[in-house]
């Protein structure tokens, strides 16, 4: 049985990019109450879907191909797709959010939610199971040989 670490980095890393989305990314919270914003309710959830999508696909096609050049051209597109969509774009929204906190006044507090940062681990692990992919390439197909002539 061949290794199938990568393909399975990305087919996890892409579902739980995905599942983030409908996570809490962010809770306001003062006053004496709370409220609570999912990726889906901040226009987030596009970017994480794009992503954990893209991962996906790039695991099943690498799972079932058995080229190095199909190998290496989707995890090179699954790299620049989810490095940037995902794991840039999970960062920037952290870094938004920490400084919508730093800047509060007036009793209210803002944090981020557990489902952000389970957008950035998955995407991730599903680039790191894109490089690992990269670098296995494929099988590589030989004719046979004619025996040398007697």
């Amino acid at each position: 049985m061949t290794d199938k670490k990568a393909e399975i980095a990305l087919l996890v890393g892409g579902l739980l990019a995905i599942v983030g989305t409908f996570m809490t990314f962010a809770t306001i919270s003062g006053g004496g109450s709370s409220f609570s914003l999912s990726g889906k309710e901040a226009d987030e959830a596009s970017n994480y879907i794009v992503a954990g999508g893209f991962a996906i696909l790039t695991g099943l096609v690498v799972w079932f191909s058995s080229g190095a050049t199909v190998r290496k051209v989707m995890s090179i597109l699954a790299i620049i797709i989810v490095g940037f969509f995902g794991v840039y774009g999970a960062i920037n929204d952290i870094s938004s959010i920490k400084d919508v906190a730093a800047g509060q006044a007036g009793g209210f507090e803002v944090s981020t939610g557990m489902g952000l940062y389970i957008c950035l681990i998955g995407s991730i692990v599903a680039v790191v199971g894109a490089v690992m992919a990269m670098r296995q390439g494929g099988a590589v197909v030989t004719e046979p040989v004619a025996p040398p002539p007697a």
